[in-house]
């Protein structure tokens, strides 16, 4: 989330913001994903959960290569 915010001055998620009860903390049991074609995971969050409405529905993709130490090896391609 940070670097889609260095990178594009229009990206906008409630991360490190001065009303500290809206900002994103972790991921919870409950959070929606799935897995691309490329295996990578992607996090997704209805509209409002960790950004204003104009950002919509988001959706974080984590690289597979980046979660490989927690991945199950037989599913991780």
């Amino acid at each position: 989330m940070l670097r889609q915010m260095e990178a594009d001055e229009k990206v906008y998620y409630w991360v490190n913001d001065e009303i500290t009860g809206l900002n994103f903390e972790y991921i919870t049991e409950d959070n929606n994903f799935y897995i691309d074609e490329n295996y990578d995971l992607v996090m997704v969050f209805d509209k409002y959960e960790v950004a204003p409405g104009y950002m919509g529905l988001v959706e974080i993709k984590i690289p597979k290569e980046s979660i490989k130490d927690i991945v199950v090896e037989k599913y991780f391609q």
